[in-house]
């Protein structure tokens, strides 16, 4: 018997272990990791949470749209940049962050410059890295 904080500790360091052996049984890397966290951590798709990593890469920086389209990854599809399926797609991933991180408690953290990109700011990449 164990008081409920030690019981809790346990419970997530099994976790963690179990995660950890499966992040290495997959071959993928680090990224890959940060990614799926980083989904989980805000509750987002894991096509929105590549668009999210790339711009907590460059926090405070413009982020061009095509190379989010790049980073998204859409399977199956030829990304071509000019197409205007997937600029809607990065608009309604961004949107989709937009929410999830104000439902943390993270406001105004990404800024729009129609027709270039994105920004995130400063801020914002710091308190969703507090949050991981």
């Amino acid at each position: 018997m164990g008081c409920d904080n030690c019981d809790r500790l346990r419970r997530q360091v099994r976790e963690l272990t179990e995660e950890i052996k499966e992040y290495e049984a997959s071959g993928h890397t680090d990224d890959d990791l940060f990614v799926r966290r980083l989904a989980k951590t805000i509750g987002i798709k894991p096509q929105a949470a590549k668009i999210l990593s790339l711009l907590m890469d460059h926090p405070g920086r413009l982020t061009s749209t095509d190379l989010l389209i790049e980073a998204a990854e859409y399977e199956g599809e030829a990304t071509n940049p000019n197409d205007r399926r997937f600029k809607s797609a990065i608009c309604v991933n961004i949107s989709s962050i937009r929410r999830r991180l104000e439902s943390k408690s993270i406001h105004k953290a990404i800024e729009n410059f129609y027709g270039t990109g994105y920004v995130l700011s400063k801020e914002a990449a710091a308190k969703i890295r507090a949050l991981l």
